[in-house]
């Protein structure tokens, strides 16, 4: 009887063998899935100063980018870019530097500080494909908004944008600081009758046509 007994504990046991390697495989799955591919670009950090726009941004600025791909590169992108800045100041009080020296503008014209307050922006990218979404300023000085679409290259500057950008100084930003205000309000786009400058940006990253809306 203890034989049998045996037996069939022996039997039992193969036949919960090949459910127990299931499972098993299913878990091994299951965290392939969770953890995903290692991204090609892992961005976290902080700066005190930005000088892309070819007048500084100082403030708290995070920048956090994460990107995968099959292939690691950017047209099969998949991923989120956020910036973010606290406490935010567009110029230093140094001057504002043109591609082209002209006689009546020099080596630049004086770009006074401006507070800018937060800003807060993301793109969202799907196969290379993202869409863009960008917030700053405050009523008491300019607000700006960014919105449109990337298609990413290979080599980003060839990445394609379409994207709409507005923004409006505030009345309180004219009387405070009336050079501030004017240096701003002079891109030759139009306003409409809420007081916003709108520009529509197209092309490529290095070569963009920015038109009046």
């Amino acid at each position: 009887m203890k034989m049998a007994s045996g037996k069939k504990s022996s039997c039992a046991a193969r036949r919960r063998k090949p459910k127990a390697r299931r499972v098993w495989l299913w878990a091994l799955a299951l965290g392939a899935c969770s953890h995903g591919p290692k991204p090609f670009v892992d961005i976290d950090k902080d700066v005190d100063r930005w000088d892309g726009l070819g007048v500084p941004l100082i403030g708290d600025i995070a920048l956090k980018a994460t990107l995968t791909s099959p292939k690691n590169e950017y047209a099969t992108a998949t991923g989120t870019v956020m910036v973010g800045c606290t406490h935010c100041t567009l110029g230093d009080g140094g001057k504002l530097k043109f591609a082209v020296k002209t006689e009546f503008l020099g080596d630049g014209i004086e770009f006074p500080p401006i507070a800018l307050g937060a800003i807060d922006g993301m793109a969202t990218f799907t196969d290379g494909k993202g869409t863009v979404a960008l917030h700053l300023g405050t009523v008491d000085s300019v607000e700006a908004e960014l919105a449109g679409t990337v298609v990413l290259a290979n080599e980003v500057a060839k990445s394609t944008v379409d994207l709409h950008f507005k923004f409006r100084p505030s009345d309180k930003l004219r009387e405070s600081d009336p050079k501030g205000y004017a240096i701003i309000s002079t891109t030759g786009a139009m306003v409409d009758d809420k007081g916003w400058f709108k520009i529509h940006i197209t092309g490529k990253l290095d070569d963009t046509r920015r038109l009046s809306e």
